[in-house]
């Protein structure tokens, strides 16, 4: 297929112009906003094959996040779709880095989690009960108040306000103020709620929502929707009605994949600003990592898209086990570099060397083919044969006594016993 750029592009790129290998460059760029499907040709599909066949040029984005932050983890377990207007591409924008990787912005994930906070106050409010029902899925993002008109501060608070939001007014039945809706148009809380902050006309809010990262590259996919009344859709005089004898029409669409596996997810930084209490970046973290799971965030979520799964605890859980793990490892081998330090110090005993040297050859032996074997769990574990002072001991007398040592290296067991004791012992054999 024909790449389109701008002819001084294609002068300055001469025969390598074909062959853009960057993901978020070619859908920028190398777009062909003239691609349209007939039935009979797909350029637009094709070109989109193009596009999901390109793989980002960075596989992650490392953690950076500065003391204070708060992170929330949530699993893609849908596709997503986000920017579809802002493309070259009609309906088939994306949001990726310059690296190709598909990302987040932090203006949806603020939106995400102050719609959160919105619907738990109205649910709250429209209750008309002291404390939200535990039956009510919004529930938790209420739990640290005491009323609505402190709930309501704490959103004002955390995601700023304008002058307009704490006005009761309507237009065409609806409340013009989130706020006014979020209560009911109760000027009793909107105010108590006014009354305890600073009379700012406006306000920016106290915790910077940050663009949200995989942690891998989830990939691209081709959607499809498909008009099945596009002239109604269009307003034409000859289609007042929708009818069933349109032509369906398909638009191809790239979207973000689901994310799969239980080591795949989104990282969404949240930063506290100036004067944030440490409260606040609480709330926020509660309110996104609820809104995440409950309305999920970018284009059609009503039709399953961009859905998520909080993985915040289990992955803080996993690192805590890993964290764990490391240090039996370090114990563990700690123990073994201070049993390595003791088995070359260890000396022999010379009562047990003349008790040794009383018993006849042949019980000697017996003795020496107890460890024999090369897993240590096998040997004897009665004293005093358990001992290290024992076992070095038993292995000087043979290196010492040249008589004692050839019959025992002429015998398998016996060899096998010695080499084993002198590798525990670090000590050379002839």
């Amino acid at each position: 297929m024909p790449t389109f750029m701008l002819h001084a592009t294609r002068e300055a790129l001469g025969a390598d112009a074909a062959l853009c290998s960057s993901r978020s460059l070619f859908i920028d760029k190398f777009a062909d906003p003239t691609a349209k499907d007939d039935g009979q040709s797909t350029p637009r599909k094709n070109w989109f094959n193009v596009l999901i066949n390109k793989p980002a040029q960075r596989s992650a984005v490392s953690d950076w996040y500065p003391k204070g932050a708060k992170i929330v983890h949530a699993r893609l377990q849908s596709r997503l779709m986000l920017n579809m207007a802002g493309g070259v591409m009609e309906n088939a924008g994306l949001l990726l880095d310059r690296y190709g990787l598909p990302y987040i912005p932090g203006s949806a994930s603020k939106a995400c989690a102050r719609r959160m906070a919105l619907q738990a106050l109205h649910d709250w409010v429209e209750a008309k009960s002291e404390r939200p029902s535990s039956e009510d899925i919004c529930a938790p993002c209420c739990a640290e108040f005491k009323s609505p008109a402190e709930m309501l501060s704490a959103i004002a608070l955390v995601f700023g306000w304008v002058k307009d939001d704490w006005i009761l007014s309507k237009k065409d039945e609806l409340f013009k103020s989130d706020f006014a809706w979020a209560v009911f148009g109760d000027g009793t809380i909107l105010q108590a709620a006014r009354d305890s902050l600073h009379q700012a006309e406006n306000f920016a809010g106290t915790i910077a929502f940050l663009p949200a990262h995989p942690n891998a590259d989830p990939g691209l996919e081709i959607d499809v929707v498909t008009c099945h009344h596009g002239n109604y859709y269009s307003s034409s005089d000859q289609h007042a009605e929708a009818t069933d004898t349109e032509e369906p029409v398909p638009v191809i669409f790239p979207a973000i994949k689901s994310q799969t596996g239980t080591a795949n997810y989104f990282t969404f930084p949240l930063l506290p600003l100036r004067n944030a209490h440490a409260k606040h970046i609480e709330h926020a973290h509660t309110w996104l990592a609820n809104g995440l799971e409950i309305f999920g965030l970018g284009a059609k979520t009503n039709a399953g898209y961009g859905w998520f799964t909080d993985l915040t605890a289990e992955l803080k859980q996993r690192d805590i086990q890993r964290l764990a793990d490391k240090f039996k490892e370090a114990e563990r081998i700690l123990k073994e570099e201070e049993v390595k330090i003791k088995l070359t110090t260890v000396k022999a005993d010379s009562g047990i060397a003349d008790a040794l040297r009383d018993k006849p050859k042949d019980q000697l032996r017996g003795i020496l083919n107890k460890f024999e074997f090369d897993n240590e769990r096998f040997w004897p574990q009665q004293e005093p044969e358990s001992t290290y002072e024992f076992q070095v001991t038993l292995l000087e007398l043979h290196l010492e006594d040249s008589t004692l040592l050839t019959e025992a290296l002429t015998a398998k067991k016996a060899k096998k016993a010695l080499q084993n004791l002198a590798k525990k012992f670090n000590r050379q054999l002839p």
